[in-house]
C-alpha cells in the first residue's frame, strides 16, 4: 500500500512539474533566458527556469488541496485531481518531447566537471548541510507551534478530515492544506519535511543563479548559496512543519523574480525605461508568489505590497495595448481569488478576512469579528508591545535590532551582557551576513545594483520592525544581503583599502558557513539525538514532546532527563501499549475522533499517523456529557466516522453507555474504548 501510495505521489507531482515547464515554455523560460542572455549568462537561466517551477507546482497542490478543504469536501478529492492533472502533464510532455530541447541541460550535467577545487569544496558543504537538514527530517515532531497547530492540521486534513468536523481555528490554512497530499504518502511528516528540505534548496539554487546574473564568479555565487542554506534561524525551522518556510519559499521567490527583472532594465534610468514584455511576464509571476506567501502567512503583505505598486506602474509605463494588460490584471485578480479561498471564506463566515485578528481595517468590516488577543489596535492588547524589541530611542533601537538578530544576542552565551531587550517572540538568529548592509551605502557609486537591493531592503525593513518582529518571518527580507556581500566581493578594488575590505568580508563569509554548518548539526543532534529512528526511538522521541510544552525543559538536555520523560510516559502508556493503539488507530478504516482524558498527556496525537484527539478533563467530560451523545448520534450515521475515548475515569455512568466497547485495556489500567466493536 505504502508503495503504490509513493508512486501516485511521485506520478502526480512530476506530472504537474512537467505540466507547468510545457506551459511556461514560453511564457516564461523565452524571458527568464532573454534575461540572463543580456548578461552573457545564459546558461544559469536554465536553473533559474527550473527552480521557479518548482515553487509553480507546489503552488498548483496548495491551490487546489485548499479549494477542496474550503468546500469541506476530503483531502482525497484534491488528491484524485493532482493525479489527473499528472496524467495531463506527462502526456504533454511525452507529446511534446522534442519540443523541450529549448531548455540546455548540458551545463547541469557538465557542471562539476568545469568548475574548480574551491567550488567543489563549497558544494561539498552545501551537500553536508542537505545531510544534516535530512537527518533532522526524520524527527517525527519538533515544536509546540507544529504540535499544537500547524503540523496537526495537516495530519487531519491528509486523514480526511474538514471544517464541518469543527476543523478550524481562524487563521487561513492554505499552507497546511499544501502539505497535507504529501502527509498522506506515509502518514507520516517525513515527506512534507523533505519537500520543505527540496523548497530550501531550490531558493539556494535561485540565489545562486541571480548572484551569476550580478557577474559574480561560480565561487562566490555558491558562497552566497551557502551562507544562505546556514542562516542559524533554519535550524529549527527549516524542516519544521510550520508555515514560515512555506512563506520563505515563495516571499523569497517573488523578490528574486522581482529584482531579476528591475535589474534587467538597461542603464537603469526611469527616463530610459524600454521594458519588454519578458520583464512584464517576470513581474506577473513575482506578484503570483507573493500571493501564494500572503495566504500561507499575512506577513508577506509587505512584499506583496511593494512587487504589486511597482509591478503594476511599470506594466503601465511598458504596456503599449492596454486592452491586452487589462486582461492579464483581471486574469491576477482571479488568481488571488483562488489562493485567497481562506481569506474569503473567513469573510463569509466571521465577516472579518483576517480573522481572528483585528486592527484598523476593521472599519472596512463594522460587522466583523475578532479575538481580543489578535486586535492590533487595542493599546492595552498590542502585540507589538508585548513581543517586539524597543530601547526606546529611534533610530538606535532600529540599528540595534539589526545586530540583535544578526548576532543572536538571544542566544545565552550574551547573558552576562544583561542586555535590554523586551523580547518575546522576536527572539531568532537570523544572519550575520545582514550586518553588511552597513557597508552597502560605500558602494552606491560602484554599483546600482547594491543601491537598488539596498532600498528593497530598507522597505521591506520598515515594514517589518513595524510590525511583529517576529524574526523567521523577515529570513527571506534579511537575505537579500547576501547578493550585496556577494557583489562588494565581486567589483574591481581601486585601492589596497578596497581589496582589504574585498578580502576580509570573503574570509568572515567562509567562516560564517564553517561555523554555522557545525551549528546546523549541533541543533540536528538535540533534536535526534539517536541515529536509527526505529519505532521505539520514535517512542522515546515522542515522549519527549507528549507533556505540555511548560515541561519541555525538564526532558530535553541531557540522557538522563530525556529517560526521566520516558519513564513518565509508561505511568500512561508503556512501548507495547503504543504499539498496539498505534495499530489500532493506524489500520483502522475509519476516521477516529479520540476525547483523551490523559489529562497530563496533552500532545497525545504526536504517537499516532491518524486520529483527531480532543484532550477534556474529568470535570469537562462531564460538561460535555450532551455534546458526546449528539457527537455519538451524528457519527453513528457516518460510515467513515468513528469516536473513541482513552480514560483512565470510570466516574460518570453514561460513559458505558456512549463507548460500550472496550476495545484495548493498557498496562496502566488506562481503558480504549469505543461506540462500535469494529473500528
Amino acid at each position: 500500500m505504502l508503495t503504490l501510495k509513493f508512486f501516485v505521489f511521485l506520478f502526480s507531482y512530476f506530472g504537474i512539474f512537467t505540466l507547468t515547464v510545457s506551459i511556461n515554455k514560453k511564457f516564461l523560460w523565452q524571458s527568464i533566458n532573454t534575461c540572463f542572455k543580456e548578461k552573457n549568462i545564459q546558461d544559469n537561466s536554465t536553473i533559474f527556469f527550473f527552480s521557479i517551477n518548482w515553487f509553480i507546482t507546489l503552488s498548483v497542490v496548495g491551490i487546489i488541496s485548499s479549494i477542496f478543504f474550503y468546500l469541506d469536501l476530503e483531502n482525497f478529492y484534491a488528491r484524485a485531481v493532482l493525479f489527473f492533472l499528472g496524467i495531463v502533464g506527462l502526456l504533454l510532455f511525452f507529446i511534446n518531447k522534442k519540443k523541450l530541447k529549448y531548455i540546455e541541460i548540458n551545463y547541469i550535467k557538465n557542471f562539476y566537471n568545469i568548475i574548480g577545487y574551491k567550488e567543489k569544496l563549497i558544494i561539498f558543504i552545501i551537500f553536508i548541510i542537505f545531510l544534516i537538514y535530512l537527518y533532522k527530517s526524520f524527527v517525527p515532531w519538533f515544536d509546540n507551534d507544529e504540535i499544537s497547530q500547524y503540523g496537526y492540521f495537516t495530519k487531519l486534513i491528509s486523514n480526511g478530515w474538514t471544517i464541518s468536523d469543527n476543523l478550524y481555528r481562524g487563521f487561513n490554512l492554505f499552507a497546511e492544506a499544501m502539505y497535507a497530499p504529501f502527509y498522506w504518502v506515509f502518514d507520516n511528516t517525513l515527506i512534507p519535511r523533505i519537500i520543505r528540505i527540496i523548497g530550501l534548496y531550490i531558493n539556494s539554487f535561485l540565489i545562486y543563479s541571480l548572484c551569476r546574473f550580478l557577474q559574480a564568479n561560480r565561487f562566490n555565487s555558491l558562497l552566497g548559496s551557502a551562507a544562505f542554506l546556514i542562516t542559524p534561524e533554519l535550524a529549527t525551522i527549516g524542516v519544521s512543519m510550520k508555515t514560515d518556510v512555506v512563506l520563505l519559499g515563495y516571499e523569497l521567490s517573488a523578490l528574486l523574480l522581482f529584482l531579476l527583472s528591475i535589474l534587467s532594465i538597461k542603464n537603469f534610468k526611469i527616463s530610459n525605461l524600454t521594458f519588454s514584455s519578458h520583464i512584464n511576464n517576470i513581474l506577473y509571476v513575482s506578484i503570483f508568489f507573493s500571493l501564494i506567501a500572503v495566504s500561507c502567512r499575512i506577513s508577506a503583505v509587505y512584499s506583496l505590497i511593494i512587487i504589486s505598486i511597482f509591478g503594476i506602474i511599470l506594466f503601465f509605463i511598458n504596456s503599449k495595448n492596454f486592452f491586452i494588460l487589462f486582461v492579464k490584471l483581471f486574469f491576477l485578480l482571479i488568481l488571488s481569488l483562488l489562493i485567497f479561498n481562506g481569506y474569503i471564506y473567513n469573510f463569509i463566515v466571521y465577516s472579518n478576512p483576517l480573522f481572528p485578528l483585528g486592527g484598523p481595517w476593521m472599519f472596512l468590516f463594522p460587522n466583523g469579528l475578532y479575538e481580543s488577543f489578535w486586535n492590533m489596535s487595542d493599546p492595552s492588547q498590542k502585540l507589538e508591545n508585548m513581543l517586539n524589541i524597543n530601547i526606546g530611542i529611534p533610530i538606535i533601537n532600529e540599528i540595534y535590532i539589526l545586530f540583535y538578530h544578526a548576532l543572536g544576542l538571544e542566544d545565552p552565551m550574551y547573558d552576562f551582557l544583561n542586555l535590554k531587550t523586551n523580547v518575546g517572540a522576536a527572539s531568532g538568529w537570523l544572519n550575520p551576513v545582514l550586518l553588511i548592509i552597513f557597508i552597502a551605502p560605500f558602494y552606491f557609486y560602484r554599483s546600482k545594483e547594491i543601491l537598488i537591493i539596498f532600498i528593497l531592503f530598507i522597505l521591506l525593513f520598515i515594514f517589518w520592525i513595524n510590525g511583529l518582529q517576529y524574526s523567521r518571518i523577515f529570513i527571506a527580507s534579511s537575505s537579500l544581503t547576501i547578493f550585496i556581500a556577494v557583489k562588494i566581493i565581486t567589483i574591481d578594488a581601486f585601492s589596497r583599502i578596497g581589496n582589504f575590505i574585498k578580502k576580509t568580508i570573503s574570509v568572515l563569509i567562509i567562516l560564517v558557513i564553517i561555523f554555522f554548518s557545525y551549528y546546523q548539526y549541533s541543533f540536528a543532534q538535540y533534536y535526534n539525538p539517536y541515529f536509527f529512528v526505529n519505532e521505539e526511538n520514535i517512542y522515546k522521541l515522542n515522549s519527549r514532546r507528549v507533556f505540555n510544552s511548560t515541561k519541555w525543559g525538564l526532558y530535553d538536555d541531557t540522557v538522563a532527563e530525556r529517560n526521566l520523560a520516558y519513564k513518565r510516559l509508561e505511568k500512561y502508556i508503556n512501548f507495547y501499549d503504543y504499539l498496539k493503539l498505534k495499530e489500532i488507530i493506524n489500520v483502522s478504516k475509519r476516521e477516529i475522533l479520540i476525547f483523551n482524558n490523559l489529562q497530563e498527556l496533552e500532545n497525545l496525537h504526536i504517537f499516532f499517523n491518524k486520529g483527531y484527539f480532543k484532550i477534556v478533563t474529568d470535570q469537562n467530560l462531564f460538561n460535555i456529557k450532551w455534546l458526546l451523545l449528539e457527537l455519538a448520534k451524528d457519527i453513528s450515521k457516518k460510515e467513515n466516522k468513528e469516536l473513541c475515548l482513552l480514560s483512565n475515569s470510570d466516574k460518570f455512568p453514561f460513559i458505558d453507555k456512549t463507548f460500550p466497547y472496550i476495545i484495548h485495556k493498557l498496562n496502566s489500567g488506562v481503558l480504549f474504548r469505543c461506540m462500535n466493536k469494529h473500528i
